[in-house]
């Protein structure tokens, strides 16, 4: 019938090695907007770092500032330890990719009026080791002496 005002709420008992300054506190929700939530949950990850939760004056999931500062360093460590293997990554690529394209055969070099065909067959040709003068081979040689053929049976010539 009559309206009366609700009793008033008593302060919440503040327990050994609690502070009553409630501003110490992050909200996991605002933490969750530099920190994503782990896939194991809150719960499991802050126990893990032995981070507690603290309610706030509206009842929320919390942890203390200093933790949340802990938490956001641990997570730009974990960035830039990334970036960095991402970087060596790219870096060993390309040095594999380098040396992948050193080894590929860049083919004869061009000679006009010449056949690629024949431009080929006469690099082969030339990268054949070369015939001993008589005097270089009596020069190296113990005093044995070597017939060589006029014509190789190789020669197209």
């Amino acid at each position: 019938m009559f309206r009366t005002a609700p009793p008033a709420a008593e302060p919440a008992p503040v327990s050994p090695g609690r502070s009553e300054d409630k501003s110490d506190l992050v909200p996991l929700s605002h933490l969750e907007l530099d920190h994503p939530r782990p896939s194991e949950g809150w719960a499991d990850f802050l126990g893990r770092r032995a981070i507690a939760f603290v309610p706030d004056d509206l009842g929320r999931d919390c942890i203390r500032r200093q933790d949340a500062r802990r938490l956001l360093d641990e997570r730009r460590a974990d960035e830039l330890r990334a970036a960095k293997l991402r970087q060596l990554a790219e870096q060993e690529a390309v040095e594999a990719d380098q040396l992948r394209r050193a080894s590929i055969w860049k083919g004869a070099p061009a000679v006009e009026g010449v056949r690629a065909a024949e431009a080929m067959l006469q690099a082969a040709h030339d990268a054949r080791p070369k015939r001993q003068s008589v005097l270089q081979h009596a020069l190296g040689n113990s005093g044995e002496l070597e017939f060589h053929p006029l014509r190789d049976e190789g020669d197209a010539s």
